[in-house]
């Protein structure tokens, strides 16, 4: 009995393109999830970054506390809209400036301006996770905290049968450079 060499090579090559394929993966996802484990834990769903504020006042820094205070209200907003279904928004809590400052985990500086009556600057705050959970479920509103994790995705152009991941040209490869 003779076997087919052509469809025998075909098979072959179509298993080598997707072995390479995931091979490249799994690769690309495991040198990165040393960094996304990393980024989620400081960035995650909890952060706010390039909170941008403005504010004057008699002193740069009474005019910094008072930008601090807005971008402290302006991110736990933004975080609650984030995390909830839009048809919510019209729920959610407005805190009284004590209950948002026993809710910052953290406020990092990410750039400022600072003279002597003004304050201009750009912060990233962090939550504290359970308190931002318990003003929500308190209201019975919905949420979701959950960060997706990294995903990529590599496209592979089946031309009669033959698999084509990094061949020229291809359907693909000619929309991308259209772009």
């Amino acid at each position: 009995m003779q076997r087919d060499v052509r469809a025998t090579g075909s098979f072959r090559a179509r298993f080598l393109l997707t072995a390479a394929f995931w091979g490249l993966a799994l690769a690309v996802l495991a040198a990165a999830m040393p960094g996304a484990a990393a980024l989620a834990q400081t960035s995650g769903a909890f952060t706010v970054r390039d909170v941008q504020v403005s504010k004057t006042a008699s002193t740069g820094v009474a005019a910094q506390e008072a930008a601090i205070r807005d971008a402290r209200d302006q991110a736990l907003a933004y975080l609650f809209r984030r995390l909830t279904p839009a048809s919510y928004h019209n729920r959610l809590p407005q805190l009284r400036a004590s209950e948002v400052d026993s809710m910052v985990i953290s406020t990092d500086i990410q750039d400022e301006q600072v003279t002597a009556t003004a304050y201009t600057g750009t912060m990233a705050l962090t939550f504290s996770p359970d308190a931002v959970r318990q003003a929500l479920e308190e209201r019975n509103i919905p949420y979701t905290d959950r960060v997706s994790p990294p995903l990529i995705v590599v496209p592979v152009f089946d031309r009669a049968g033959a698999l084509q991941l990094w061949e020229i040209p291809n359907a693909w490869d000619s929309a991308w450079r259209q772009r």
